[in-house]
């Protein structure tokens, strides 16, 4: 449940929502109802620019969370959540195409969890991409993602990096798609390495 305004000015905008706060329901077969009554906010700003769609974007999140899962016996079991993240693109003439973005993120408890009472992590995304419109617009991308779930914490990161190419079928509304991914895991017994292909077909 939530309520949103937009402000939009030219070719930037101001974006604000109200909306309920979340319950992580923890009652087994019970049913509950979500008896959050916090109210998060979001506010972001959006821009636009040039022919081809490139743009930016800035947003801000402040939440909350009421029984977040962890084994505390002291009430109340509260988790608040604050995120601040960027993400831009810019589209070249040609069919290049540069994207990127960046996510910070803070938890804090109102009880002490251990000596832990706030756990700040982060993430971010770099993205080039080409499309041939010559070529029955065959796109290839090259995409590297980075998170940092908790920056107090060593070997806890998460790095992928993903190449693919996009290929439209005929003259249908149908796409090719064919990503290789390569997935690190940092882990204090030592990092874990997978490489994962996918494929599918869209419509």
């Amino acid at each position: 449940v939530g309520l949103e305004g937009t402000d939009v000015h030219k070719n930037w905008r101001i974006i604000g929502q109200i909306l309920n706060g979340s319950d992580l329901l923890l009652a087994g077969t019970v049913d509950r109802a979500d008896e959050s009554r916090a109210k998060d906010v979001v506010l972001a700003y959006e821009m636009m620019w040039g022919e081809l769609a490139s743009g930016f974007t800035a947003f801000v999140y402040d939440g909350e969370q009421n029984d977040p899962g962890l084994p505390l016996t002291t009430a109340p079991n509260v988790l608040s959540m604050k995120r601040y993240g960027v993400t831009g693109a810019h589209v070249f003439k040609g069919g290049f195409e540069v994207q990127g973005g960046y996510v910070k993120g803070t938890d804090d408890y109102d009880v002490t969890y251990g000596t832990v009472d706030s756990v700040s992590g982060n993430g971010y995304w770099l993205e080039l991409e080409q499309y041939f419109s010559k070529m029955k617009d065959l796109t290839i991308f090259g995409r590297y993602d980075s998170t940092d779930p908790n920056d107090d914490v060593n070997d806890n990161s998460r790095t992928q990096l993903t190449v693919g190419l996009v290929f439209p079928v005929a003259d249908w509304h149908l796409r090719w798609a064919l990503e290789l991914r390569k997935i690190t895991q940092e882990s204090a017994l030592g990092d874990v390495d997978d490489n994962v292909a996918v494929g599918e077909l869209m419509l």
